[in-house]
């Protein structure tokens, strides 16, 4: 047996991979005000509005009734989040065979990507947020730094993966 055919096996990873309890609490709380000044502007006005422009109360009525049902959906959206972040159920698990994690952070769906099926490795950052994208046989994955629980975990899953 050469040296070249040895494998080495890589010490398991597993976090926790799911939103930021606090992060979801501030979206709920922020677009459950916009929803409630939204809905109460769009239900008690009757004078014109200034936005920039000028709207009749009609207009006004539209504009803040559309402005509150897109900050509800917001709510729900923080809701979803705040579950997520708060169950045990959202994990990152990566071992010598294989990559598995939540696609969604909302949902309890993993995504298995066997080690040997990775294709390549992208890291993106964008205003001091980093993803990696894993290329891989199926499509792509990615893995985003802020679902997990600090920056250096983000770290080692990377290194783990370039090494693989």
């Amino acid at each position: 047996m050469t040296s070249a055919s040895i494998e080495f096996p890589m010490e398991a990873l597993t976090y926790p991979y799911k939103p930021k309890a606090w992060n979801m609490v501030l979206v709920i709380v922020f677009f459950g005000a916009c929803f409630l000044v939204g809905w109460h502007v769009s239900g008690s006005n009757h004078e014109q509005v200034v936005l920039g422009w000028r709207l009749s109360p009609e207009q006004a009525r539209v504009v803040f009734s559309a402005a509150a049902g897109a900050s509800f959906l917001f709510v729900i959206g923080g809701a979803l989040g705040l579950r997520a972040a708060l169950s045990d159920w959202g994990r990152l698990t990566l071992n010598a065979q294989e990559l598995s994690l939540p696609k969604y952070p909302f949902l309890r769906v993993l995504t298995t990507v066997p080690l040997r099926d990775i294709q390549r490795l992208e890291l993106q950052e964008v205003k001091r947020k980093r993803f990696l994208h894993i290329y891989h046989a199926n499509g792509r994955i990615t893995v985003t730094e802020a679902l997990l629980p600090s920056r250096k975990a983000f770290d080692k899953v990377r290194a783990a993966l370039e090494q693989r």
